[in-house]
């Protein structure tokens, strides 16, 4: 339970990661990069079949907030909901993330839908930023060519471009009102003229981070998993951890959101 005086979490010794994302590259990337770590991770899937309860109500919270903190936090919240009255619930720490990119200085215009490739709700805010996955789903159906061409129309070849992940943490068992923690990654790069690469996925085949030749796609897995936002908002949260022994709830959420 919290100490009122310190406010460090003292995290039990079977104490199991959940991950609460239905996204397959975003399951495999957190996968691969939670390997390392002495605690249990569980995806959805395991984690509902563990609870008897539906992965879906574990992963199935809409994006609906304008920073990549917003959205990180409704899914673990949303989980957390779900979880808190299980009789496991006091084992279970939920970890989720969002992530995108933004062409920097671009911006979404002032329309009606992603379809035209505009937003209300995003008017003013960087673009595609935290409806990255929306906007390529929904305005460019998935079109990894497609996507790179419009920026490179939109934004001109070699433009900078910004990916970030935001992780969000919450222990199953605290309170509604208690803050969730958060740990931010970003990675400055370049935009490809065209996509190389299959390996990855999202961005990967036409980002170019800083300092290299190769897209995130072109790199091995090892090499891109050290250099991407995920690692870096991950290596905080690890360190947040302090060993595995105690979780500080001190820190409050932050505006994380970059222009």
């Amino acid at each position: 339970m919290l100490n009122s005086v310190s406010s460090r979490l003292i995290l039990p010794e079977n104490a199991v990661l959940g991950l609460a994302s239905g996204n397959k590259g975003k399951l495999r990337e957190l996968s691969e990069l939670t390997e390392e770590l002495s605690l249990d991770v569980m995806n959805p899937q395991q984690l509902g079949k563990w609870l008897k309860i539906s992965s879906a109500r574990l992963d199935g919270a809409p994006e609906e907030g304008v920073t990549y903190q917003q959205n990180a936090d409704i899914k673990i919240r949303s989980g957390a909901r779900e979880i808190r009255g299980s009789e496991h619930a006091k084992r279970i720490i939920l970890v989720g993330d969002d992530s995108g990119h933004q062409l920097f200085g671009q911006k979404w215009r002032f329309g009606t839908s992603l379809k035209d490739r505009q937003s209300i709700r995003l008017a003013g805010l960087p673009f595609p930023g935290v409806d990255t996955h929306q906007f390529e789903e929904d305005a460019m159906d998935k079109d990894v060519k497609k996507i790179c061409a419009y920026y490179n129309e939109l934004a001109g070849p070699g433009a900078v471009m910004l990916a970030t992940t935001v992780i969000a943490i919450r222990p199953a068992w605290i309170p509604e009102e208690s803050p969730s923690l958060f740990f931010e990654g970003i990675r400055y790069g370049t935009l490809a003229p065209e996509p190389r690469g299959n390996d990855g996925f999202g961005y990967d085949s036409f980002f170019i981070p800083q300092g290299y030749a190769q897209t995130f796609g072109e790199m091995s897995t090892k090499m891109k998993n050290d250099l991407s936002p995920r690692r870096q908002a991950l290596d905080k949260m690890l360190a947040a951890i302090g060993g595995r022994g105690t979780l500080d709830m001190r820190r409050r959420p932050q505006a994380l959101s970059h222009s």
